[in-house]
């Protein structure tokens, strides 16, 4: 008889209680079964019923869908998911737009669900331009280096100094700026539920021009409508 394959309650709960490094008298303690059914079930010799499993998943943390995970398909979603990106310093070359130089990062994951993006925020002395706006996202900005003030449509001012950072919604309009003649970087991260405007900025980077707040200034939708 072939060895049976597909998802198994045995393997599972097998695997459960070895990565907790459990006996099976620990495990049977744990989930209310004695040492001879869990060895029954572990050899796929006996069941549960779904009281029970749902009994154990509970008493186990874990989801219950992980008491019939099949190793072979998850091995294949784990591949599939397994992306990486890595940027290197000088990679790509700073796009200004006012008085900041960006460059969007990992840009060659495919269909990714947030934009990264390394800025510099050069001090230029001019009164700061509130930017973007209109779609429905959020946004993290961390402070690597230097002082930034944060500008909004909606509060007074934030000072920030290297390690702090600001979460935002990106409707409110916003930008940043440094004093005269001083250099800060930052990191930025953007994700939205609007999933035209993250294809417009995945687009947008594809075709190497990282000048984002200039290209959405003719593509800005004229309201603030939740997308569908």
């Amino acid at each position: 008889m072939s060895e049976k394959t597909g998802p198994s309650l045995g393997k599972n709960m097998r695997r459960l209680r070895t990565e907790r490094g459990w006996s099976m008298v620990k495990m049977g303690d744990v989930v209310g079964l004695t040492q001879s059914s869990l060895s029954k079930i572990e050899n796929d010799l006996m069941s549960l019923s779904y009281e029970k499993l749902v009994e154990v998943s509970r008493k186990l943390d874990c989801d219950i869908s992980e008491l019939f995970r099949d190793d072979e398909q998850f091995g294949r979603n784990m591949a599939a998911s397994a992306r990486i990106a890595v940027d290197r310093n000088n990679d790509r070359k700073l796009v200004q737009w006012r008085n900041i130089r960006h460059r969007q990062l990992a840009v060659e994951v495919k269909d990714r669900l947030m934009i990264p993006t390394y800025g510099e925020v050069t001090g230029d002395g001019q009164e700061p331009t509130l930017e973007l706006g209109d779609y429905f996202g959020e946004r993290f900005i961390y402070v690597l280096e230097g002082n930034v003030t944060f500008h909004s449509e909606f509060y007074e001012a934030y000072k920030l100094k290297a390690g702090d950072s600001i979460y935002l919604d990106i409707r409110m309009r916003h930008t940043m700026t440094t004093p005269k003649g001083k250099t800060a970087r930052v990191l930025v991260i953007t994700t939205s539920e609007d999933k035209k405007f993250l294809a417009m900025e995945r687009a947008l980077a594809a075709q190497g021009l990282t000048n984002i707040a200039e290209f959405e200034q003719f593509q800005r939708p004229a309201s603030r409508k939740r997308p569908e």
